[in-house]
């Protein structure tokens, strides 16, 4: 029962100050497996670390964000966005605890993603 409880409060209340200030991605942010409710995308783009990068950045101006050149991952109240880059491919998942925390941060990433790649035609399509 007190996991029940822990899982409903919100992710980056659960964060240290450190991890909230700190935009360096290191092995824990590699961890997924929130819940059930996830979704991925693929994005064909030579410029993946490039979106991967920008989207992080931005995201840190209202929730934190953790990042390398090749992995990315960008916390909600309400679960976390993983993005990772090849030469060729930008895969990015989302989890959340429900479908409604799901789908509010699947349309933010995609609102986001679409504004930024537009000068590129991109659009970000959930599997």
């Amino acid at each position: 029962m007190a996991q029940d409880t822990a899982m409903q409060s919100s992710f980056i209340d659960q964060m240290t100050a450190e991890q909230k200030s700190s935009n360096k991605f290191d092995a824990e942010d590699g961890q997924v497996g929130l819940g059930e409710c996830a979704r991925e995308a693929i994005i064909d783009t030579p410029k993946a670390s490039v979106y991967l990068q920008k989207m992080c950045k931005h995201f840190t101006h209202r929730v934190p964000a953790h990042w390398n050149t090749v992995q990315g991952k960008v916390f909600f109240d309400m679960g976390w966005c993983f993005m990772t880059a090849t030469q060729q491919t930008l895969s990015v998942r989302c989890e959340a605890n429900s479908e409604p925390e799901l789908e509010e941060i699947l349309e933010t990433l995609k609102r986001h993603f679409d504004r930024f790649a537009l000068k590129d035609q991109l659009v970000l399509n959930w599997m």
